[in-house]
């Protein structure tokens, strides 16, 4: 992703995101105090990411012969398998609590019947939500929404 210089670039040893509209929300994962935090980006091709930011420690640091490297940062598209973290996807697309739990209960269960007696909610009621995020995801389909949620799995996270 650095030789291609459509997300990141590396300018006197510090990592930017070239988007500034990401710039901020990346330089406060970095500076977090907690241990990991993942966030949503957009590439300059387009193509959407989530970069998962580990915080290291001093010891970590030495130990790693990184230097004066605060964070590791993981890229991650779409082929990415592993746990999600919902919030990056609701970030992502703007998506509210609502939203976001019809999308996870879509991907757990598949069908809006099954889902919204699941979520305690209204048939018509899910179907709502479902039109929402469809609109705000950009999809149509249900098997599109979970593709899309596989490109928000954690590669840091243990299975």
């Amino acid at each position: 992703m650095l030789e291609k210089g459509f997300a990141f670039r590396l300018t006197v040893g510090r990592l930017t995101i070239l988007d500034s509209v990401y710039e901020s929300q990346f330089a406060t994962a970095i500076s977090s105090r907690s241990g990991a935090e993942a966030f949503a980006i957009r590439a300059l091709d387009g193509n959407r990411y989530v970069a998962h930011i580990l915080r290291l420690s001093g010891v970590s640091n030495r130990k790693a012969g990184t230097g004066n490297a605060s964070a590791a940062v993981f890229v991650t598209n779409a082929s990415a398998d592993g746990p999600l973290f919902p919030n990056v996807v609701a970030s992502a697309f703007a998506l509210t609590p609502s939203e976001v739990r019809m999308l996870l209960a879509i991907v757990e269960i598949g069908n809006v019947s099954k889902a919204a007696e699941a979520l305690g909610i209204a048939e018509t009621t899910a179907k709502f939500h479902l039109s929402n995020v469809f609109a705000k995801t950009g999809t149509s389909r249900q098997v599109e929404l979970v593709k899309l949620v596989a490109a928000y799995a954690s590669p840091l996270a243990q299975q």
